[in-house]
């Protein structure tokens, strides 16, 4: 006679503490990793003047890149004048040939 084993399922929210376990363990094992001293030096220069510095200068950057991205992006006025010249010529080279056209 073979007696058959049937897996029971059990979720995590019926075994009684579980929950409170698995973060109790996930907690010491973040303070090993990253002390509470830590955090609090963090948390102080976050607040302090030199963190206000840290982040302007972080924005400073974040500017600077903009800024060269609309530096490549947006004609500057050489190009424009260029882009002129070139107009210019086309329209004289029309009004010639039209010119010589009427001409005929």
């Amino acid at each position: 006679m073979t007696v058959e084993h049937v897996p029971t399922r059990v979720r995590a929210e019926e075994i009684e503490g579980l929950q409170e376990l698995i973060t109790h363990i996930v907690l010491q094992e973040w303070d090993k990793i990253v002390p509470a001293a830590l955090l609090q030096d963090v948390e102080e220069i976050r607040r302090s003047p030199a963190g206000a510095v840290i982040r302007m200068e972080g924005a400073v950057e974040r500017l600077e890149e903009g800024l060269a991205e609309l530096k490549r992006t947006v004609a500057t006025r050489e190009d424009l004048a260029h882009l002129q010249e070139i107009m210019d010529a086309r329209f004289r080279e029309v009004d010639t040939r039209f010119g010589e056209i009427e001409k005929r």
